[in-house]
């Protein structure tokens, strides 16, 4: 609670957060970038993630800018991730900037929710405010990246009340039988990984702007 980064993993790290909160951090986990794919195990089930306070408590002398809303609850490089259990509870993302941020990387997400996020102008990247995001960053050569986003088996919505769902560059998808409600864009990927099959399939989406808006792919 109340940390610049809650959990900062670094490469080769085993970590485990199970029915935890970690509240009104800027960033809530964090694992910093690397070459290629790490051993780095990051698993994370019945937690929650978000601004849990009216607001963040006075900056500490030296720490980096921020906006008024959490960066995000997880922010991964290079890995390999499923986020969420089989069974058990669920994640919960909520009021903050972004969900879950994977970078150069593998990410499965599956019994996780995320609601009442927001779009931060104090941050610049192009995903600011969507829930789900996995990305090759602009510059980098890594060919790897991936999405894979499990259908919903109880009765939840995946994304409701946020201004975007899922967000996607330089990466495969495959988005299943999820609800994104009550949005401004549903799905954005821009430059798919190069002869790929990306798939949005039985998914219900309600946005005020694009349902699914594909650039380049």
């Amino acid at each position: 609670k109340d940390a610049n980064i809650g959990i900062y993993g670094m490469h080769p790290s085993t970590i485990l957060v199970d029915s935890s909160s970690i509240w009104d951090c800027v960033l809530g986990i964090y694992t910093p970038p690397a070459s290629g794919f790490t051993a780095t195990s990051l698993k994370v089930r019945s937690s929650k993630f978000g601004l849990n306070s009216a607001s963040f408590k006075p900056d500490y002398a030296g720490q980096p800018a921020h906006g008024v809303l959490p960066k995000a609850g997880i922010e991964i490089n290079n890995m390999v991730m499923i986020l969420g259990a089989v069974n058990g509870g669920l994640n919960e993302f909520y009021k903050m900037n972004t969900g879950i941020v994977a970078h150069n990387s593998n990410l499965t997400v599956r019994r996780s929710k995320f609601y009442n996020l927001g779009y931060d102008t104090t941050y610049t990247e192009d995903y600011r405010g969507m829930a789900i995001v996995c990305e090759r960053p602009f510059g980098s050569d890594f060919g790897g990246s991936s999405l894979t986003v499990l259908p919903e088996n109880t009765t939840f919505n995946t994304v409701y009340n946020c201004y975007g769902g899922v967000y996607t560059h330089g990466a495969s998808f495959n988005i299943n039988g999820i609800h994104i409600l009550d949005v401004h864009t549903g799905v954005k990927s821009q430059l798919a990984t190069s002869l790929s099959t990306n798939l949005v399939n039985g998914c219900t989406i309600t946005a005020s702007d694009f349902g699914i808006y594909y650039l380049n792919n």
